[in-house]
């Protein structure tokens, strides 16, 4: 019972009587224990006589009272059998002789990964070689990725390598061409836009910057081939082709920083679409005869220009082109378009839509700065505003390239060096340090797919 006292050998207590509240009273337990002294020792013979019919035989004990006894270090000198038989589950030895359980020496003789009972091995066992197999896996296929990358960095070098003979070779054509047969450079510029474009329509559609093959300097190079294979009698295309080739094209090498590197096919591209045109307006300009003459079949001018038909085509002709290709822009980016790049720019997906609205005005520069302080719902009218005052200021340069040949060619060295320049700055400050550590980075990457693979290996 609960609440019971382990009994002494050869002594009993009687019952403690409960007071008039149903509990055990000081005084009962008192005479309780008052009788322990007046109990008779055992007998050789048998067990204690009790002197008082009210006292009860020694009861039995719970696992318990056993457990806190022997927790406090007072272990009973003997046991009943009946308490005995209450905490062994009522089991005598005779039966537990009878069960005869596996000795020591048989249980040391069983394997070690069986248990009894079972013939599998345990399943935490089981679990550890499913886990590990699963590592190893996991780890070749981050090996095989790996080797991927460098055979994709060999590739890339040797891309690079291509890229970079191809482009030295294409400068040293033109510059060929252009003093040998000058004639020709009409037909290659129109042949080299073409390549070029599809090749950045391609590559521009992948990374989500199609809306750059919108921006006027696409829409001054589509005006060139117009005039070369569509009109090519009209001197008043021509002065414009030649305003917007030597006035926003050009002011645009500086603007964007366009970069002669050879290696690059995307900056090979950006620098051919804002200079070349200058230079086909100056060899057909200054370098090639007037229509008719040796074959040529392009109008170029009229005897006894003045300064006012060229400045009434070139400034204000042109700005009504240039106004129209605005209007066409703004329809298609800022209304057509807007809610379709919005939905995409605020979306989880890796590529957003890139204008050159977005790319100027998150720019760290001045044209960006100008764009920022606008408030936001105009930031799109300041950017607009912007580029139509630049447009102007630089159209009223091209009426003095247009008669002067060697202002003409002083402009086209300046923005040939200033791209010379920002390709030097590229290589020797920004590519041979990135080149070096992606190098790097691939090594250590090899090394470690090499060491990995050799631990993993079967």
């Amino acid at each position: 019972r609960e609440g019971s006292v382990l009994p002494l050998p050869g002594r009993a207590c009687a019952r403690p009587r409960p007071d008039s509240f149903g509990q055990r009273s000081c005084a009962s337990r008192a005479s309780a224990c008052a009788c322990a002294g007046a109990m008779p020792a055992e007998g050789e013979g048998g067990a204690a006589e009790y002197e008082s019919p009210l006292e009860d035989p020694p009861r039995r004990m719970s696992a318990s009272e056993l457990f806190e006894q022997l927790a406090d270090g007072h272990a009973p000198h003997a046991l009943d059998e009946r308490g005995h038989d209450a905490m062994s589950g009522g089991t005598s030895s005779s039966d537990d002789e009878d069960a005869s359980p596996m000795s020591a020496a048989e249980k040391l003789a069983e394997p070690p990964g069986q248990v009894k009972g079972r013939g599998t091995l345990p399943k935490v066992l089981l679990s550890l070689q499913e886990r590990r197999s699963r590592l190893v896996t996991r780890l070749r296929g981050q090996i095989d990725k790996v080797k991927r990358r460098a055979k994709q960095a060999d590739a890339v070098k040797f891309q690079d390598k291509l890229m970079f003979t191809a482009g030295v070779f294409n400068f040293a054509m033109t510059c060929y061409l252009s003093g040998a047969q000058p004639a020709w450079i009409p037909h290659v510029y129109s042949a080299k836009f073409l390549c070029l474009i599809a090749l950045r329509l391609y590559f521009y559609r992948k990374e989500k910057f199609g809306y750059f093959l919108l921006d006027f300097c696409y829409f001054a190079n589509l005006v060139w081939l117009w005039y070369l294979w569509r009109l090519p009698d009209s001197i008043v295309l021509f002065r414009i082709a030649f305003a917007f080739a030597n006035g926003p094209l050009g002011m645009a090498v500086v603007a964007w920083r366009n970069s002669l590197v050879f290696h690059s096919l995307d900056k090979i591209t950006s620098l051919f679409i804002h200079i070349e045109p200058v230079l086909v307006s100056y060899i057909m300009r200054h370098m090639l005869p007037d229509q008719g003459q040796s074959g040529v079949r392009w109008r170029t001018g009229v005897p006894r220009e003045g300064w006012l038909d060229v400045c009434w085509d070139m400034i204000a002709n042109g700005l009504l082109v240039y106004i129209a290709w605005q209007f066409a822009y703004y329809l298609k980016v800022q209304v057509l378009d807007k809610e379709k790049i919005k939905r995409r720019n605020r979306s989880t997906e890796s590529r957003k839509y890139v204008t050159s609205f977005i790319f100027l005005r998150d720019q760290k520069s001045a044209l960006g700065s100008m764009i920022r302080k606008a408030p936001r719902r105009h930031q799109h009218c300041a950017f607009a505003a912007i580029q139509l005052g630049c447009t102007v200021f630089m159209l009223l340069l091209a009426p003095l390239l247009y008669f002067s040949a060697h202002a003409h060619f002083a402009w086209l060295l300046f923005i040939l060096g200033f791209s010379i320049w920002n390709g030097s700055c590229f290589y020797f400050e920004v590519f041979s340090a990135r080149y070096q550590e992606q190098l790097r980075q691939l090594q250590i990457s090899k090394n470690l797919a090499d060491d990995l693979g050799a631990e993993t290996a079967p």
